[in-house]
């Protein structure tokens, strides 16, 4: 693990597009064109409803060293709230505080907005992503199982 450096967030860009889906594929969430690109466009157009923010890599912008996606949720049953629908660290700048960065750039726009709460959700295999939430003040809420229907 290499030590933690300063790191700052910004918003998405269209133009982080590839690089964004290069971080998928890491995270085993491989994405096709032109879908990817188009969701990315979605989202990033509606600023108040989503919020995509990166690390680029201090030595080149267009590299990034990890992307955060965190979504404004309006739930019939509890208050508002911000969910982080993901987070990806490239997997040679884990443990060097890029993830630290993302969250707490989420954290901010969370506040902005005036929310009470951010959550995520994060799959029962990923132990070490568990422990890093834990460490940044998270606490489990429940646990569920998620299920599917293709349509």
């Amino acid at each position: 693990m290499t030590a933690p450096l300063p790191r700052s967030a910004r918003s998405a860009r269209i133009e982080d597009t590839p690089a964004l889906a290069g971080l998928c594929g890491q995270l085993g969430y491989p994405v096709a064109e032109p879908a990817f690109s188009e969701r990315v466009d979605r989202l990033l157009a509606r600023p108040l409803v989503h919020r995509v923010m990166v690390v680029p890599a201090p030595d080149d912008d267009r590299k990034l060293l990890g992307a955060i996606h965190a979504a404004r949720r309006e739930v019939l049953e509890s208050d508002d709230f911000v969910e982080i629908s993901g987070l990806i660290v490239d997997e040679h700048a884990r443990g060097t505080g890029v993830g630290r960065a993302l969250v707490t750039a989420a954290e901010r726009w969370a506040r902005d907005l005036g929310m009470q709460a951010i959550r995520l959700r994060t799959n029962a295999v990923r132990v070490e992503a568990h422990a890093f939430y834990e460490r940044l003040g998270f606490g489990v809420l429940k646990q569920q199982v998620t299920f599917i229907k293709k349509l």
